[in-house]
């Protein structure tokens, strides 16, 4: 199972991108992706323990913005695709 990471403070970004990686596994008959979606990096960060495969990761963010966010996601898991939006 892919497990994808969305997170983006605009609601509207986070569905937009979490639909496209829906429709690309679709295309790709990828059967087993979940995308869990968050609005702020405090919360993905508290929950990197689900381990994810890839990140999306909005870079203009308050108050923790893209950049210091994906330093701190390098310090607990230095293998995680992050994908800068």
């Amino acid at each position: 199972m892919y497990k994808i990471a969305v997170c983006d403070d605009e609601v509207n970004d986070c569905a937009k991108i979490t639909c496209i990686v829906k429709k690309r596994a679709d295309v790709l008959d990828i059967q087993s992706v979940s995308c869990f979606t968050y609005t702020t990096a405090d919360g993905l960060l508290k929950e990197l323990s689900i381990g994810f495969d890839v990140i999306f990761l909005d870079i203009d963010m308050r108050p923790l913005d893209g950049c210091r966010t994906a330093i701190e996601i390098r310090k607990l898991d230095p293998s995680v695709i992050i994908v800068f939006c």
